[in-house]
């Protein structure tokens, strides 16, 4: 895989990135180029979960988004399971035990639908392909042009819509602003020659 594409982004959930840095695991070897961590709904990661992250990639800056309000974080265990025995906290609770700094969400990036839909329409005639083959993955970035090749991405902002919670706002919520920017980059025409 990495001979294709070095790749600079890796999202995987906990489960996966524990058994990809795991001796043996497909990261082992390259877990000191790991620079950093990110935990999305970290309300919902368990206290053991962020220290066998932290313990396995020890110098990567760890950097963790959620809401103390949301989720428990053993939604998705058994009851019986010993970190929802014991009581293991999610990240988000350990952080604001600990006072660690926090810098509340003031706006929310969510992709456009239309962006989902446009490598179907301008490379493979309006229909979905499941399956694609090595040749074609990076279709669509070889066929983009963006001011920088490095990081083909241009945030525009495209009208949108806020609103509020019913009920009281948790301190910790703020509300989300009323654009919702997406990222795009310019592209060829339709019909264009693969």
């Amino acid at each position: 895989m990495f001979k294709v594409r070095t790749p600079a982004i890796i999202c995987l959930t906990t489960s996966p990135l524990l058994n990809a840095t795991d001796s043996g695991g497909i990261f082992n070897g390259l877990l000191s180029k790991f620079t950093t961590i990110i935990g999305n709904e970290a309300s919902q990661i368990p206290e053991p979960a962020m220290v066998a992250i932290a313990t396995r990639v020890p110098d990567a800056c760890h950097v963790y988004t959620g809401d103390v309000h949301q989720l428990e974080s053993h939604i998705r265990c058994s009851r019986t399971s010993t970190p929802a025995k014991f009581g293991a906290l999610g990240v988000m609770d350990l952080l604001v035990q600990r006072r660690i700094p926090m810098a509340p969400l003031t706006t929310t990036f969510r992709p456009h639908p239309e962006l989902n839909a446009m490598p179907n329409r301008l490379f493979n005639n309006n229909t979905l392909i499941s399956g694609t083959t090595a040749a074609n993955r990076r279709l669509f970035l070889n066929n983009t042009r963006c001011r920088n090749r490095k990081l083909p991405f241009l945030f525009v902002k495209v009208t949108g819509y806020s609103q509020r919670t019913a009920g009281p706002t948790p301190a910790l919520r703020r509300p989300k602003h009323a654009a919702t920017p997406f990222a795009f980059c310019s592209v060829p025409r339709s019909g264009q020659n693969r």
